[in-house]
């Protein structure tokens, strides 16, 4: 015997044994099945594509234990850009502060007096490391770091 909500009652509270092979027993059996293969049907091609993107992502003499993803802080790009940086800051100054509508404290960074980039505390430029960078468009942005937190962003143009 199954035990099967009574369908009849909007809302009901009681409960009623369905016998093995009645046509109530066999609707949900049936519908169990299809749903069964319904999620079937719709996770076996997401299976397919993730495994197929691991094996197709991973680089040349890659093992089965490393990360199939490059991070975007190694390569020779990064060093352009970190070059890019150390020559943008060397000629770059800090603006006056100013403080957002939402009273947060900024300090603009000015190259020939143009908008490059944004400090979030007031830290000297020469003090700063960098952190993880981006691609954006045609340009790039990097991270800020003093004492192991992000205390801005530096905007770079590819030339």
């Amino acid at each position: 015997m199954t035990h099967v909500k009574d369908s009849k009652g909007a809302g009901a509270d009681f409960h009623r044994n369905v016998p093995n092979g009645t046509p109530d027993h066999q609707r949900t059996v049936a519908m169990s099945r299809r749903r069964r293969l319904m999620a079937l049907m719709l996770l076996t091609p997401l299976v397919i594509v993730t495994a197929a993107s691991h094996s197709a992502a991973a680089p040349a003499g890659a093992s089965a234990g490393s990360p199939a993803i490059q991070l975007a802080g190694v390569g020779d790009l990064r060093d352009r850009i970190e070059d890019r940086a150390r020559r943008l800051l060397a000629v770059a100054r800090k603006g006056r502060s100013w403080v957002t509508p939402r009273g947060v404290t900024r300090w603009p960074i000015l190259i020939q007096d143009e908008l490059r980039g944004s400090l979030w505390e007031n830290v000297e430029l020469q003090a700063l490391t960098f952190g993880d960078h981006w691609r954006t468009g045609d340009s790039a942005r990097l991270e800020l770091m003093h004492d192991g937190r992000v205390v801005g962003m530096l905007w770079i143009d590819h030339d």
